[in-house]
């Protein structure tokens, strides 16, 4: 799960989408560049035929925060734990996918998983709440919605009728601040 939160936290796509992300074969998705200006970053490579709406993302950096490196995070999971989890978490050989980051394991398997560990951290969080999470964030700090539908490979339409309540709730708080500092001025 660890993989899956040092992507899904600076790139939140959809699982099903995460699910397809290759690391092997000919054209691997994750790329560890060691030199350029994301050397220390991962580099997500997603092409159109793995997302939902067919749009691409090349070169996306998982950038860095204070504790958690994306880059560590992927090396250690390729390297120390996806083979376990194809040794492991399979019942039938047929269905290990070893080009693919989280091997093949089922959507569902992923997001139940994913539950079980954020209630032993305290929270309750799905994958796809990372998305919303994600973008309400960039939208209350001033993105435009047209940069965060991009991000999210979906349309502004939907952006704006998903996420238009956070923006909404900023211009409330606004008027209100507003609407204090004239009775302030007033003396009420």
């Amino acid at each position: 799960m660890a993989a899956l939160t040092a992507i899904n936290t600076r790139f939140p796509a959809r699982l099903n989408t995460l699910n397809k992300i290759k690391i092997g074969g000919k054209y691997p998705h994750v790329l560890f560049p060691t030199e350029g200006k994301h050397d220390g970053c991962a580099l997500l490579d997603i092409p159109g035929y793995i997302v939902k709406n067919g749009r691409y993302a090349t070169g996306v950096p998982l950038m860095n925060g204070i504790r958690i490196k994306p880059r560590e995070i992927l090396k250690w999971y390729i390297d120390d734990v996806h083979p376990l989890v194809l040794k492991y978490k399979h019942k039938h050989a047929a269905l290990r996918r070893p080009e693919l980051l989280f091997a093949g394991l089922h959507d569902e398997t992923i997001r139940r998983y994913w539950r079980n560990y954020t209630v032993i951290a305290g929270l309750d969080l799905t994958p796809h709440m990372c998305r919303h999470f994600t973008a309400s964030l960039l939208l209350a700090s001033g993105v435009a919605i047209e940069d965060i539908a991009e991000l999210l490979c979906i349309s502004v339409q939907v952006a704006e009728k998903t996420y238009a309540f956070v923006a909404r709730n900023a211009v409330i708080q606004n008027v209100m601040e507003a609407q204090a500092n004239i009775y302030r001025n007033l003396g009420v």
